[in-house]
């Protein structure tokens, strides 16, 4: 709780030192500092959001895994290794398409 009361302090000293330094020059640079602060926390958030999505995705696809590996011996007998090994196909494609748009966002 202090932070709360001395953050707004010491931005403001900062500020108006800042201010007497430089001159009021310094105040578009201040508002363009708040401005990106916005928006990298929306690219932030952006961010969490698609990185949450490809771990449910990573999380399907290693659980078709784990079932396949675990019923193995039933696959070959019936020769499902093939259907197994095209559904966890799809699960990765799923994946790296989460992936792909997550890395996509970091570049920005």
């Amino acid at each position: 709780m202090p932070w709360l009361i001395c953050t707004p302090i010491q931005v403001g000293i900062s500020f108006i030192i800042l201010v007497s330094y430089l001159g009021y020059a310094i105040i578009p640079a201040c508002v363009v500092a708040v401005i990106n602060m916005f928006i990298f926390t929306r690219i932030s958030l952006i961010q969490k959001r698609l990185q949450r999505d490809a771990q449910k995705k990573k999380g399907i696809r290693i659980n078709l895994i784990s079932e396949f590996l675990g019923n193995i011996k039933t696959s070959k007998l019936y020769s499902w290794i093939k259907y197994n090994v095209e559904k966890i196909d799809e699960g990765r494609d799923i994946e790296l398409v989460a992936i792909r748009k997550r890395r996509i966002c970091m570049s920005c």
